[in-house]
């Protein structure tokens, strides 16, 4: 059996939403003052086109939320650099197909 895994950077995943029936996680928030929630719905409505119940992309996938910007869409790029660099680190990791 192959996992995929797939990444969502910028935005956090509300995984406690019906639409998911595959995991969903957060890995960390990387821009200055950000919540790690999901302040308008953004990152669960792009997650739900990826991997939701009803209508998605692909079937039983792991979602991880990596936020890095903020709710206003705001960051830096040293930020979504090192967002980067995190989540390669946690690929190698899990020895896992993952999808950026």
């Amino acid at each position: 059996m192959i996992i995929i895994i797939i990444y969502k950077l910028i935005i956090v995943v509300l995984g406690t939403h019906k639409e998911f029936e595959g995991p969903t996680s957060f890995l960390g928030a990387f821009c200055d003052g950000c919540a790690d929630t999901d302040g308008n719905g953004h990152g669960s409505y792009v997650s739900g086109i990826v991997g939701g119940k009803t209508f998605d992309v692909a079937k039983n996938v792991d979602i991880v939320g990596v936020k890095v910007l903020n709710s206003q869409g705001s960051g830096k790029l040293a930020d979504i650099i090192n967002s980067f660099s995190f989540v390669l680190d946690d690929v190698i990791s899990k020895k896992n197909n993952a999808i950026l």
